[in-house]
């Protein structure tokens, strides 16, 4: 409620959008048509987002901010964190798909039937890369099997990765 401490949090760079701030108490209007513009640039923003985390190659570019300058300060204190979220979700939803894929595969294995050569058994979504768009990395041969994730560079390294399991192709951990 004390606007005036905003700017003590944020430093001094924030004393224009404070004296912003305190003039829009005064016109509701004012108020509305800033916050209708963060929520508007955030809801476009989300949808951008979640069209890259389920198919990169058809998001497209980022939706254009609109030129407030005087409240980028505030707005980038509002709803610059959505950007961070798309990668955690990305390697959560890489995961749970890789997951649900080697189930299948190793109850094959387990009960001695054939691996299939391809993913062409699974519905293209289930295993589609979030990372690339494309089905994951898939080789077979024997009752052996590799499946993996390009990760985020997009880039097949033949299912090398790290401790994580994460760089550069994201897999899951194998017992």
């Amino acid at each position: 409620k004390k606007i005036s401490q905003l700017q003590d949090i944020i430093g001094k760079s924030a004393a224009e959008t404070v004296d912003l701030l305190e003039s829009i108490q005064s016109s509701p209007a004012k108020g509305k048509d800033l916050f209708d513009w963060i929520g508007n640039d955030i809801r476009d923003r989300s949808e951008w987002l979640l069209k890259k985390a389920t198919n990169p190659k058809k998001a497209g570019s980022p939706p254009t901010l609109k030129n407030r300058r005087n409240w980028r300060l505030l707005y980038r204190y509002l709803a610059t964190n959505l950007e961070t979220l798309v990668p955690r979700l990305q390697v959560t939803k890489t995961r749970t798909q890789l997951f649900i894929v080697e189930c299948y595969l190793r109850q094959k294995v387990k009960v001695k039937r054939p691996l299939p050569t391809n993913l062409k058994a699974f519905s293209p979504a289930a295993v589609r890369d979030p990372f690339t768009g494309e089905p994951f990395f898939f080789k077979s041969e024997g009752f052996e099997f590799r499946l993996y994730s390009a990760g985020e560079d997009g880039i097949d390294n033949g299912g090398e990765t790290d401790v994580a399991f994460k760089t550069p192709d994201l897999t899951i951990e194998r017992i």
